[in-house]
């Protein structure tokens, strides 16, 4: 929380001199239910959060926390990354998996946005090479499971208020809709763009330590 909030503070400085006086708008997408948002909001009182998650559940635990803590500069949206519309002016990303983190920076780029992220499970680029949703290796989506409670709509953009119901009860299904951001691929970067499908997905796996540990039997 505190590296994220020293790297947001001369954004929001930059932000807050221009002379439209109006007031920054910082999404974080994969909130959960909120301990890196919340923290930031109580921080930056002049700007205002938006919190991005795919789970019904956690959006509702983090706004009654907001409620709670008396912070009114923050909202949540149940939705994937890659279908979250709407301006902002910064994006942040904190322990977004693998595709998560990629589809973060794209929605910073699709509004000219500054970004501050931390990547985490880069291993798990191997099983999305080819593309895939912010938490899937194929054109996935993140719903409910049809008669298993109530609340935690499945069109991947849904608003969602403290109060709603939402027992949290979710799994992935086939979604054939594209998402406001095109699919990805990967290698991404000039410099790996030579490397070869099987030699990039070891580059993936060696970066995350947690993921060699577990390949090792650790």
């Amino acid at each position: 929380v505190l590296s994220f909030a020293a790297a947001l503070r001369p954004i929001l400085d930059a932000l807050e001199a221009r002379d439209t006086h109006e007031r920054p708008v910082v999404v974080e997408f994969g909130s959960g239910s909120g301990n890196l948002v919340l923290a930031l909001a109580h921080r930056f009182p002049s700007a205002d959060f938006v919190a991005v998650e795919m789970k019904a559940k956690p959006v509702e635990l983090l706004l009654d926390k907001a409620r709670q803590a008396g912070l009114s500069n923050v909202s949540g949206r149940q939705a994937m990354i890659e279908r979250f519309e709407g301006r902002f002016d910064v994006a942040l990303a904190l322990h977004a998996c693998g595709n998560a983190t990629d589809y973060a920076m794209e929605q910073a780029a699709r509004v000219r946005a500054a970004y501050v992220v931390a990547p985490c499970c880069i291993g798990k680029l191997r099983y999305s090479l080819s593309g895939g949703t912010s938490f899937s290796n194929t054109r996935r989506d993140w719903t409910k499971w049809e008669g298993r409670g109530a609340g935690g709509g499945g069109d991947g953009n849904s608003s969602f208020n403290a109060g709603d119901s939402g027992d949290g009860s979710a799994c992935s299904v086939d979604a054939s809709a594209e998402g406001l951001l095109p699919a990805l691929s990967h290698p991404r970067s000039r410099m790996l763009g030579g490397v070869s499908t099987d030699d990039f997905a070891a580059v993936a796996k060696l970066a995350d330590c947690g993921d060699v540990l577990s390949a090792c039997g650790a």
